[in-house]
């Protein structure tokens, strides 16, 4: 076996242990709005509280974007809890970063509103809201996790929450929802699963992919490498790997 042989093991064996941890593709569809009618994006759903007419407007926005050619638009004329909504394919005991950007016009700040959010149907938590005339785009986050027996959940874009309704505009754009390996330092993830879940999600061991499954999943690419590494040197001990010697070039 040459010495470049021993390189290119080695090599492969170290990408292949990286590419176990990297971020997944987005998995939202028409993440930019670009696609649908003038008041219904296509794969995502409206989603108003309050569903009398007048109260809240869904548009595909071409003159305020973030990116490419449109967003979407929420006005909530009255106060309401108005939402685009789309369920998104998951994998079991998992972490998911879901983020997006966000620019608000009069959006109300009142101590009981909520401002225009990122969040998941079912759960209280949201992403950072973003309150009154923004001027500009910002960007919020949330990390979240799947339950043992969860393979979907519904993401949803809004303005006002559970109980705190707001009015104002709301525009989003740039949508992304991506598996991740773990966590970042000191990041919590929202559970999107009852206990009973949590308790089956325990019993079954760490979280496939999460921060626990992440370390066991190094102590066995660990492990690997150092099988390989000594199956290479007990191989040119007995003399059955030459490795060549670059005197005499």
């Amino acid at each position: 076996m040459s010495k470049k042989l021993i390189v290119a093991i080695i090599l492969i064996l170290i990408f292949s242990g990286s590419a176990a941890y990297a971020e997944s593709a987005n998995l939202v569809s028409n993440p930019g709005f670009e696609d649908g009618s003038e008041e219904k994006a296509a794969a995502w759903d409206n989603s108003p509280w309050d569903k009398k007419a007048g109260a809240s407007e869904f548009r595909l926005d071409g003159s305020v974007r973030h990116s490419g050619d449109r967003s979407m638009l929420i006005i909530n004329s009255s106060p309401n809890d108005s939402r685009v909504t789309q369920e998104i394919k998951a994998a079991k005991n998992s972490y998911y970063k879901l983020s997006c950007w966000i620019r608000t016009e009069d959006a109300g700040n009142g101590d009981g509103s909520k401002g225009a959010n990122l969040s998941v149907e079912g759960i209280l938590d949201t992403s950072r809201d973003i309150k009154g005339t923004s001027g500009k785009w910002e960007y919020v986050e949330l990390y979240a996790q799947t339950g043992a027996d969860q393979d979907k959940f519904i993401l949803t874009l809004g303005l006002g929450g559970y109980g705190r309704i707001n009015t104002g505009r709301a525009w989003f754009d740039d949508i992304s929802v991506e598996k991740v390996g773990r966590l970042p330092a000191g990041t919590d993830a929202v559970k999107l699963f009852a206990d009973k879940a949590q308790e089956s999600a325990d019993s079954a061991g760490p979280a496939a992919g999460g921060k626990d499954g992440y370390g066991s999943g190094m102590l066995s690419y660990t492990f690997i490498y150092l099988m390989v590494y000594g199956l290479i040197i007990l191989l040119v001990i007995k003399g059955r790997i030459r490795i060549p010697s670059d005197r005499g070039k």
